[in-house]
């Protein structure tokens, strides 16, 4: 999955060309508030960010489950979310 997210315009999809990778793995470029965002549609949990990560600029491959990956970033996972409203991704990471 891939994602990308300018200003309040986010835009998202998969390559379903390629083989399924054989580890889960994440590679995150940019901004942690926004990853966090693309995250919590990908994982369908909320993903929150702690003040004093806020505008950390991250750029790195992770393997492992979604617990793992939160806990590399320095994130916390939430309760899962049945839909991400329109609203909390407009909020998102400015």
């Amino acid at each position: 999955m891939w994602g990308v997210k300018c200003g309040d315009y986010i835009t998202e999809g998969t390559d379903r060309d390629q083989k399924p990778p054989r580890h889960p793995h994440l590679k995150a470029v940019g901004k942690l508030e926004a990853c966090a965002i693309l995250l919590e549609r990908l994982w369908k949990r909320r993903v929150i960010v702690p003040k004093e990560l806020r505008g950390k600029i991250v750029k790195r491959t992770f393997r492992g489950t979604p617990e793992q990956i939160a806990e590399a970033l320095g994130v916390k996972l939430g309760r899962k979310l049945k839909r991400i409203s329109a609203r909390r991704i407009a909020k998102g990471a400015k």
